[in-house]
């Protein structure tokens, strides 16, 4: 089983998208996947199909008991909620999953990086997703790995590092910030750059997948995506 947690480097780098997109490419690869929305992420749920599309904006999941896994209408099953009950932790909800036969992927959808240190007693892959219209991506994962650090202030390792939003017309933009996140990180944990397109930002939606757009060059990117994933 491979555990993935995706987390922004900022707000409005696709997480979301990503985890999404990931999960129904694994799975049509004929893996098992479950995605876990730990914050109740409205644009989640309802992109799966598990709440309204028209669901209103002052919705308020409850803290408590934790939704069972529930199947999706994209194929993927999801565990979702809110918090933990009192006197739990999220490694008492997430250990059970994380060491059955059930699933072979688990992408865990965090609602913020204090969420993510809840985490590091368990073991996963961190993937960052970065928005390169941002100045500095960089400093920006960097303190996300100082936030991760463990006791001995050392950084947490980065798995993963995803670029979305990529404008083709800024490749010299672009280039300067990837070349300064591959001479930092590591070229080998940099993802193919993913292109911004509006029809990607439409997709939650229509409740559809980028699997299903007929641009290639957007499938092909996720496919990329797909497969860098499963050799981690």
């Amino acid at each position: 089983m491979k555990v993935i947690t995706i987390v922004n480097s900022h707000p409005g780098s696709g997480q979301t998208t990503v985890t999404v997109n990931l999960a129904t490419g694994l799975r049509a690869r004929g893996h098992r996947v479950l995605i876990v929305d730990w914050g109740r992420n409205r644009k989640l749920l309802q992109w799966l199909g598990t709440v309204p599309l028209q669901m209103s904006q002052d919705y308020q999941a409850p803290i408590a008991p934790i939704a069972p896994i529930t199947p999706t209408s994209l194929g993927v099953d999801i565990l979702s909620f809110a918090g933990v009950e009192k006197g739990q932790s999220v490694a008492d909800v997430l250990a059970p999953v994380m060491e059955g036969p059930d699933y072979e992927y688990i992408l865990i959808h965090p609602a913020s990086i204090e969420h993510v240190t809840q985490l590091l007693d368990l073991p996963f892959k961190l993937a960052v997703c970065t928005d390169l219209e941002h100045p500095d991506e960089l400093a920006l994962i960097q303190t996300l790995q100082q936030i991760l650090g463990g006791a001995d202030d050392e950084p947490r390792p980065v798995d993963l590092i995803i670029s979305n939003k990529i404008n083709t017309k800024e490749w010299d933009h672009n280039s300067q910030q990837l070349f300064a996140l591959g001479d930092h990180f590591g070229y080998e944990i940099l993802a193919d750059p993913i292109p911004h397109c509006e029809r990607i930002h439409d997709l939650p939606l229509t409740g559809r997948t980028a699997w299903e757009l007929p641009q290639e060059n957007l499938k092909s990117a996720f496919t990329r995506l797909v497969e860098t994933v499963e050799g981690l």
